[in-house]
């Protein structure tokens, strides 16, 4: 039986109340309409709302950012990875370009940090234009915000310079030059559908999917386009977990042979996907 959501505290739902949820749905069936199903709103809402993917994200940064270390959540939406990293220990921040979302992250961290001045943690903000605003950061993430972006280029760009010497980027996003269901609409997608967006377009319609979020909110992201991007600004690129090199320099004839499948999943101009660990060298 489905607990009563009136019944979980507000520290359990990591600083929402039910006012909060009800709110955020309407938000989401808003933004979503004509792209979602109200099954995956719900959805949307446990996954990226509640714990479970800031849990994952978590998990993958502690092994390798210390304790207290500084991190820059880009897209942090309604905030839970940042709050979570803060209840870990971490001096974490967030901005987003969702007024909405922010104020909600605000409110959340007010009432899980009541000293903290939530306004400085959470901001709003465009991440076509945050270059300059603060450094020094161990960990910048980027959960699935590239494809959002009209430039992930400029955007990987501007992350590494914010970077301490050592710091790590990890980012995960869609690859829209692949065979996979689009991230977004839920509708089988096509490499071919890459050369042109007019075409994507009648492809979402013929769906029976609304196209204005695709076209106002959605930019490609190839997994070629981002390792190249990667290995331009010459930084060191791994698996999310650190454990396999798979660009030069770091990345060595050695580990090819032992780990040829894996790398080669990761290089795959047809991967589903780009999940990445990235470091800045220290020298």
């Amino acid at each position: 039986m489905q607990k009563d959501m009136t019944s979980i505290s507000v520290g359990e739902r990591l600083g929402l109340d039910v006012e909060d949820e009800r709110e955020i749905r309407s938000h989401l069936e808003d933004l979503y309409a004509g792209v979602f199903t109200p099954e995956a709103i719900v959805a949307h809402q446990d996954e990226w709302v509640g714990r479970s993917a800031a849990e994952w994200a978590l998990n993958v940064v502690k092994p390798l950012i210390s304790d207290g270390g500084r991190i820059l959540d880009v897209g942090c939406g309604y905030g839970s990875f940042v709050l979570l990293a803060r209840q870990a220990g971490y001096d974490a921040y967030g901005f987003d370009l969702s007024k909405f979302e922010v104020s909600i992250a605000q409110k959340r961290a007010g009432r899980l940090f009541p000293t903290l001045d939530a306004q400085s943690v959470f901001r709003t903000m465009d991440a076509t234009r945050f270059h300059g605003h603060g450094n020094g950061y161990d960990a910048i993430t980027l959960w699935n915000v590239l494809e959002h972006v009209p430039n992930h280029r400029r955007l990987l760009r501007d992350c590494a310079a914010l970077l301490n010497p050592g710091g790590r980027i990890f980012l995960v996003c869609p690859n829209y030059f692949a065979f996979r269901m689009e991230a977004h609409y839920h509708v089988p997608w096509s490499p071919w559908l890459w050369f042109s967006r007019k075409w994507a377009r009648e492809h979402l319609i013929a769906h029976s999917k609304d196209p204005r979020f695709f076209e106002e909110s959605i930019y490609y992201t190839t997994n070629w386009s981002v390792l190249f991007c990667l290995w331009r600004l010459k930084l060191h690129v791994f698996n999310i977990d650190r454990t396999l090199p798979l660009l030069p320099p770091v990345l060595k004839t050695s580990h090819v042979r032992e780990h040829f499948r894996i790398v080669c999943q990761h290089l795959n101009p047809l991967s589903p996907s780009t999940v990445l660990m990235v470091e800045k060298p220290k020298e």
